[in-house]
């Protein structure tokens, strides 16, 4: 009984929140210290997924929606403040693999999201709505209790020297980073909800095609990231954004039967596949230099 729009909010809460939370969570890590806020947030994070699991018990259907996008929110919102906290833990104990320890964190989150769906559909046909959130939230718990002895505690208060929060937005040396890596993650999720259809339309395949393409996609990030960011330390991280500035939208050339291509090259399966495998492999190429520009700056 609830429609795409409803969930398209509901997918929409936690990058929101990210959105939100980072800049707030960089502020709090100059005050308290790193591990402590890991901990407090995998701690809530694990609370807020047993909560969700709950949720199957109520029947009204607003009543549901609102209860889930809070539940959302605190979720993106602890999400966020993992992330963070996990770089600039990692930033301070590796500061001259930067990209490096950054491609193997971003690996392991495209490896969970790869992952994630096959298992929450296998969980929740063996146990339905409760057991998805309850095995999710156990494995949290298992985080968290792995975090307590094995995350070092290290000082992520910014130097002296350092520009505040106002002072680093109002930089345009962090603005030009930042929004081409922003640039790259919108062209990598660009086609993820047209996708389906996409291949529904042109080659008559189902979802379970789409998937496959999406996996390649995926792999494309896991495989050639933690290579690439060991190579982004060495080099100037400004050629590998010149390179992703041209090669991930000239990729969109061939993905599908583009204008520009229409009776030169027509669509086929393994087009699609290579292309997003491609991308794959490019995302990391634009984002992670970013990090790099901006971290030697402050």
């Amino acid at each position: 009984g609830i429609n795409a729009e409803y969930g398209g909010i509901i997918l929409a809460c936690v990058p929101l929140c990210y959105i939100i939370v980072c800049p707030v969570a960089g502020k709090l890590l100059d005050r308290f210290s790193a591990k402590t806020m890991l901990l407090l947030s995998t701690g809530f994070l694990g609370a807020v997924t047993f909560a969700c699991a709950a949720l199957g018990l109520i029947s009204n259907n607003t009543v549901f929606i609102a209860v889930l996008i809070v539940l959302r929110l605190i979720q993106g919102a602890n999400g966020g403040m993992i992330d963070v906290i996990a770089f600039a833990i990692t930033a301070k104990i590796y500061p001259n693999n930067i990209a490096l320890t950054t491609s193997i964190i971003e690996t392991s989150l495209n490896l969970a999201v790869a992952v994630s769906p096959f298992l929450g559909g296998v969980f929740y046909e063996a146990g339905g709505f409760y057991l998805s959130f309850v095995v999710t939230a156990a494995a949290v718990t298992a985080v968290l209790i792995g975090s307590v002895f094995g995350v070092t505690d290290v000082d992520t208060k910014r130097d002296e020297e350092g520009g505040n929060l106002m002072s680093v937005l109002k930089d345009w040396m962090v603005w030009f980073p930042a929004w081409h890596s922003a640039a790259c993650m919108i062209l990598f999720n660009f086609y993820i909800p047209i996708l389906s259809p996409y291949v529904q339309a042109a080659f008559n395949e189902g979802p379970t095609f789409a998937g496959f393409a999406l996996l390649i996609n995926t792999a494309g990030i896991c495989i050639t990231a933690p290579f690439l960011g060991h190579a982004m330390d060495r080099l100037n991280p400004y050629v590998f954004m010149f390179l992703s500035a041209f090669l991930l939208p000239g990729c969109y050339l061939f993905l599908g039967p583009a204008p520009f291509l229409m009776g030169v090259m027509p669509a086929s399966k393994v087009q699609l596949v290579v292309t997003l495998a491609f991308i794959g492999v490019l995302v990391p190429l634009g984002c992670y230099p970013g990090l790099l520009i901006m971290f030697d700056i402050y």
